[in-house]
C-alpha cells in the first residue's frame, strides 16, 4: 500500500504546530548562561587579558549551546548537501534555527587571539559579542529545553490531518499517521510525479473500516526514503521555535 502525499508542500499550504511539550531541565544551559554573565562581569574591570578572557567565556558558551541542539535534534545523524562534519553553525542556519554570520565573526575574533596573537577587540565590541551570544542562548532556549510532541498538519476541513513523530536521536524512521482522503492511497506504484510512501499494508489494515475505503493509518517510513527529509525536519524546527 502506497501514501500518495507530499509532506513538504502540504506544511507549506497548511502550516503545522507541534500539539504539545514538556520542559526539561538543561544542565548545560546555566552553565552556560553562567559563562555569559561572567563575560559581563569581566567588562567592568581595564585591561586586554580581562576582555581576552570575555572572548574566551563566549566561545565556551557558544560550544555548549552548539553541543545540546546536537545531541538533543540528532543533527549529526542528519544529511547536509556540501557541508562538512566540522560546518555545524552552517547546519543550524541550514535548519533555521540560527544565523550563523555574527557567531562566526566571535569565532574569527576568538581565533585571532589564540592562534594569531591579535589583541582583543574593544570594551564596546566585547559588549557587543556577548549581547550576541545572550541573544543566541535567548532563542535557541526552546529547542534545549522542551522535548516537542508530534507535529501535526492539520487540512482544516475537521477530519483531515496528519501527524509526524521525528526520531529526534536517530533520524532512522519517521512515524506517519493520520486522517487523509481515499484518492492519496494506492496500491500501485505508478505514480508519477507524486510523492509516495510505502506501508505496511497489515498495519494499515488493522486501522481500517471494513468495507470502507483506508484513511486513518498508521505506519513508519524509513528516513531515507524520504527525499526532502532535512527541508521538512527544518520547516518543523521553525515552527518549534515559534511555539
Amino acid at each position: 500500500m502506497y501514501l500518495i502525499y507530499d509532506i513538504y508542500d502540504a506544511i507549506v499550504k497548511y502550516g503545522g504546530i507541534f500539539e504539545s511539550s514538556s520542559s526539561s531541565y538543561c544542565e548545560s544551559t546555566a552553565n552556560g548562561y553562567k559563562l555569559i554573565d561572567h563575560a559581563y562581569e569581566l567588562m567592568r574591570h581595564d585591561g586586554e587579558l580581562y576582555l581576552s578572557d570575555v572572548i574566551s567565556n563566549l566561545r565556551k558558551a557558544v560550544n555548549y549551546r552548539v553541543s545540546v541542539l546536537f545531541e538533543n535534534l540528532g543533527i549529526d545523524k542528519l544529511k547536509f548537501n556540501g557541508l562538512g562534519k566540522q560546518r555545524k553553525l552552517e547546519k543550524l542556519g541550514e535548519l533555521d534555527i540560527v544565523k550563523p554570520l555574527l557567531i562566526n565573526k566571535l569565532l574569527s575574533v576568538r581565533n585571532g587571539i589564540e592562534y594569531d596573537g591579535n589583541s582583543p577587540p574593544s570594551k564596546a565590541e566585547c559588549e557587543e559579542l556577548t549581547d550576541i551570544v545572550w541573544y543566541f542562548y535567548r532563542s535557541t532556549d526552546r529547542y534545549c529545553n522542551v522535548e516537542p510532541d508530534d507535529f501535526l498538519i492539520d487540512h482544516g476541513n475537521g477530519k483531515d490531518y496528519l501527524q509526524l513523530t521525528f526520531d529526534f536521536k536517530e533520524h532512522k524512521t519517521l512515524r506517519l499517521s493520520g486522517h487523509l482522503p481515499p484518492q492519496c492511497f494506492s496500491e500501485n506504484s505508478d505514480c508519477k510525479g507524486m510523492k509516495l510512501y510505502e506501508y505496511n499494508m497489515r498495519e494499515i489494515e488493522s486501522l481500517a473500516v471494513i468495507d470502507r475505503p483506508i484513511q486513518r493509518f498508521s505506519a513508519n517510513v524509513m528516513v531515507d526514503d524520504v527525499e526532502d527529509y532535512t527541508d521538512i525536519f527544518s520547516m518543523a524546527m521553525y515552527e518549534l521555535g515559534n511555539f
